[in-house]
């Protein structure tokens, strides 16, 4: 599935869900919107991420037990820095998550500078505060995050400037002859969206339905046929573990808070703690050796 494509579904699921919850599902309540986004994330979500697992495999960290073993260890210490982080010092860690998250989200919009790369993830991050504050601030509140309602302003602030810098760029690119495969439609659909749909909908829809499916394609380009099967098994296994770390943390957090928040807490600071690592195995050591290994085949 080519980016183009991956842009159609999320386009047309977008599309969809928007025209039914609007009809037939806008009473729908906060605790039947967070199992919608936990079965999604856990079905089509949580795969993305588990793909580490084969790519470290590739990229040399687990060539035998030991080396398996400690890249693991690895992963599972900085995902706990990162939920150590969150409670103790949450304003602090949110932001950081923010940033990160936006450079990560910003790769979907097929930037060809880091300006627009951040731009869009910027886009993507701060739309639902520019059409349901309250609600995102509520989401924030229930993240722990001791500054809610000035973290939603800002955003709320700075969803234009980022649209209108965002469009900019894509339309100066094409007025000066220079192709690009991201489809502005793609930017209009997250406006659209986001208005439609309450935060935690939009986010179900954006993550599972154009930053998910575009990561996937973009490593299943660097499989080669006789290693299928070996990524299917090695991202189903990573899969199964997030999901039971996942019911863990629940189990540990529901003696102290509500269903809503223990659920918010685990799925966001879960993406978080998996978002870091993620980020410099993806971002780092992977695209090194995709690097090497395009040098190495363009000299022969």
């Amino acid at each position: 599935m080519d980016l183009r494509r991956v842009q159609l579904l999320f386009m047309a699921v977008g599309s969809t869900v928007s025209v039914s919850y609007n009809i037939l599902f806008s009473d729908t309540s906060l605790s039947s919107m967070l199992v919608v986004l936990g079965i999604g994330i856990c079905i089509i979500g949580l795969p993305h991420g588990a793909i580490d697992g084969y790519l470290a495999q590739r990229a040399g960290f687990s060539k035998d037990i030991k080396s398996f073993f400690l890249f693991n260890i690895l992963y599972i210490s900085i995902s706990g820095l990162v939920v150590g982080a969150w409670f103790f010092v949450p304003d602090i860690t949110f932001v950081f998550f923010l940033i990160i998250t936006a450079w990560h989200f910003g790769a979907d919009g097929a930037a060809q500078t880091p300006f627009e790369r951040c731009l869009f993830g910027l886009l993507v991050l701060t739309l639902p505060s520019l059409f349901h504050p309250e609600l995102t601030t509520t989401l924030f509140e229930l993240l722990e995050v001791g500054n809610a309602s000035i973290f939603a302003e800002w955003m709320q602030l700075l969803a234009p400037a980022a649209f209108i810098a965002f469009m900019a760029s894509l339309f100066w690119r094409r007025g000066n002859g220079k192709r690009s495969i991201f489809c502005p439609l793609v930017a209009l659909s997250l406006v659209a969206f986001s208005y439609a749909l309450p935060p935690l909908l939009f986010f179900f829809i954006y993550f599972c339905f154009l930053h998910s499916p575009n990561h996937f394609k973009r490593v299943l380009l660097e499989v080669p046929n006789r290693d299928f099967r070996g990524f299917f098994y090695t991202t189903a296994l990573y899969t199964v573990l997030a999901i039971f770390f996942a019911c863990v943390g629940y189990f540990m957090l529901i003696p102290f808070v509500v269903f809503n928040q223990a659920v918010v807490l685990v799925i966001f600071v879960g993406l978080a703690a998996l978002t870091v690592p993620h980020m410099i195995l993806v971002d780092g050591f992977w695209r090194t050796h995709v690097d090497r290994a395009n040098l190495l085949t363009k000299r022969k």
